[in-house]
């Protein structure tokens, strides 16, 4: 196990395929509780899931339930909004928020261009 306490609170710290993985554990506090909170993040870690929100919504949910509405109750170009906003979800409505990259931002806007 790879726990340590500096200071007052534990840090965990250890290396898969090649990538560290460090960080501080606050809500542990004895070196046991560290130890099987670090033994969770490895296995997330493991699952691909470590550092990926759970709850980030689908683009097209978070551009119908805030955005939208938000543009339509303090802009008056809202309805420029909701036009602009159609081919966005088209290229990209089935993705979650924290999968859209800024490559795919540039891959997005090169195709929107025609491909130049």
């Amino acid at each position: 196990m790879s726990v340590f306490k500096r200071g007052n609170k534990w840090q965990y710290d250890f290396w898969v395929d090649g990538k560290r993985y460090r960080g501080a554990i606050p809500e542990a506090r004895v070196k046991a509780q560290a130890e099987r909170a670090e033994v969770t993040i490895r296995d997330s870690v493991y699952e691909g899931i470590y550092g990926k929100s759970i709850d980030a919504p689908k683009l097209r949910d978070f551009v119908a339930d805030t955005f939208l509405p938000w543009s339509k109750a303090n802009k008056r170009t809202w309805l420029h909004d909701e036009f602009r906003s159609r081919p966005l979800i088209k290229a990209m409505g089935g993705k979650t928020m924290d999968e859209i990259s800024p490559i795919l931002i540039e891959k997005y806007k090169r195709d929107r261009r025609g491909g130049k």
